[in-house]
């Protein structure tokens, strides 16, 4: 669904995750071989216009199911830890009501995106989501219980697979 961060990491790496999942499978993937993010809106747009960019956004439109990520807005985050956001991205987003992160978007508590400065995102907009039969959430760690609420109340996932200590988290 999102363009990727490029750490070589095939923990992380949605090209390498969606590999992973489709062999198991017996599936078929489509990769977006683009950066998560850009620099400048110009160049998301370019990068959004490119034929195989274009084919595979316009594939969430037609998915049964979606599955992602539940990211905290925080040092621990995957864009934190491979320099994606600075620390003063991260103080601008926790500061301005930044709960979590879906698809590289970082997102507050009302389901309102949040913009950081010069970072652009090659994803599709989080509305998109809300067409998809199944969207799956899928996290791990009691730290990342806002942002499953936010996914889940926003309507963003509607599906959920968590660990015991996630789960514990959420429900109080």
């Amino acid at each position: 669904l999102t363009g990727c961060l490029c750490t070589g990491n095939p923990r992380e790496d949605g090209v390498e995750i969606a590999i992973s999942i489709a062999r198991r499978l017996g599936a078929v993937y489509t990769s977006i071989y683009a950066p998560l993010y850009v620099g400048s809106k110009l160049v998301q747009e370019y990068f959004m216009r490119e034929k195989q960019v274009a084919v595979a956004m316009k594939k969430i439109r037609s998915a049964d199911i979606v599955l992602m990520g539940i990211g905290t807005v925080s040092r621990s985050s995957s864009v934190f830890r491979n320099n994606h956001i600075t620390e003063k991205d991260l103080e601008d987003l926790v500061a301005g009501g930044c709960k979590a992160q879906l698809m590289g978007r970082m997102v507050r508590e009302d389901g309102q995106e949040m913009m950081v400065k010069d970072k652009y995102v090659i994803a599709p907009p989080l509305e998109e989501l809300k067409n998809v039969n199944w969207t799956v959430g899928i996290g791990a760690s009691a730290a990342k219980a806002e942002a499953v609420k936010v996914a889940v109340t926003n309507k963003y996932i509607n599906t959920l697979f968590v660990d015991e200590e996630l789960a514990r988290a959420v429900m109080k």
